[in-house]
């Protein structure tokens, strides 16, 4: 019945040992700040811990930001599941990775791709609208005192 309310909800199995379906909702605008936040808190505390992060092992980069998912998933899922529902002690890590490919495709995909293209036609509309460099004042004409009546001397 709420998928005809919302059509965007998706409905995934989740369980180790026998299959049951839970609804995946979009995230409304306040929950989707909270996430960010979550996201963006964590990445700044990596930078900030770690400085050269691009030089890191990327064992340890993944580890980092496993810990941060290990941390907060429950949060994250409370936010796009049904209250009541239990869904961290019966998933499995692949069924968590179809989840949050859901999260992502649902609240982040298609604001991104809309962003990027607000970007270009801010960029293209900022481009088009630019002057082109102003010349030098113009000189007045003056009278020239050399003749091009008369041939030059050719050069041998």
């Amino acid at each position: 019945m709420s998928e005809k309310l919302n059509p965007q909800i998706r409905i995934v199995k989740i369980g180790t040992k026998t299959l049951r379906t839970v609804k995946i909702y979009p995230l409304s605008f306040a929950d989707q700040l909270k996430m960010t936040d979550l996201i963006t808190e964590a990445v700044q505390k990596l930078f900030s811990e770690r400085k050269n992060v691009e030089k890191a092992p990327n064992v340890e980069v993944v580890g980092y930001f496993v810990d941060i998912v290990k941390r907060n998933i429950e949060q994250l899922l409370v936010l796009v599941t049904d209250k009541e529902e239990k869904v961290i002690e019966n998933i499995t890590n692949m069924q968590l990775v179809e989840i949050a490919n859901i999260i992502y495709e649902m609240n982040y995909e298609v604001i991104a791709k809309n962003v990027k293209n607000l970007f270009g036609k801010i960029t293209a509309a900022s481009s088009s609208k630019r002057l082109s460099p102003r010349s030098a004042k113009s000189t007045h004409r003056t009278a020239s005192k050399t003749s091009t009546k008369k041939g030059g001397k050719k050069v041998v």
